[in-house]
């Protein structure tokens, strides 16, 4: 996102250079080349900020419910502990079946190696107990 910044100011400094003819130049650019670099630096911003928007997720959970947001959703799920009733975890995904025969599944594909095998753990350990119960 600096890099994106960066050229958008060179290439508009040197647009103001050009137009109101100082007579000196930061890198002896162009009038085509300037204001291709404020192009660049404006669509390379715009595209870093999306991207970091739509990358916003979450899981956490208590000894009652789990509650996360994925970027697709609207907003964050939660499912009661009490609620479920089987877990079967894939390696990208964990799905679980409630009691009322709904099946929410929970992508994994968001979150990083190390914090996936975290949550797997906690979801086996989760499974296990719900099977314990049953």
């Amino acid at each position: 996102m600096v890099f994106s910044i960066l050229l958008f100011i060179v290439g508009l400094g040197e647009l103001i250079y050009i137009y109101l003819d100082i007579g000196m130049s930061l890198f002896a650019l162009d009038i085509w080349h300037s204001w291709f670099l404020v192009i660049q630096g404006i669509s390379i911003f715009f595209i870093l900020y999306s991207s970091l928007k739509f990358k916003k997720f979450y899981i956490s959970w208590n000894n009652d419910e789990i509650i996360y947001h994925f970027p697709k959703g609207k907003q964050p799920e939660s499912i009661r502990i009490d609620e479920i009733h089987s877990i079967h975890i894939n390696e990208a995904e964990i799905e679980i079946l409630l009691k009322d025969s709904e099946l929410k599944i929970i992508n994994l594909n968001y979150v990083f190696i190390p914090k996936r095998t975290y949550i797997k753990e906690y979801f086996e350990s989760l499974r296990n107990t719900i099977f314990d119960q049953n």
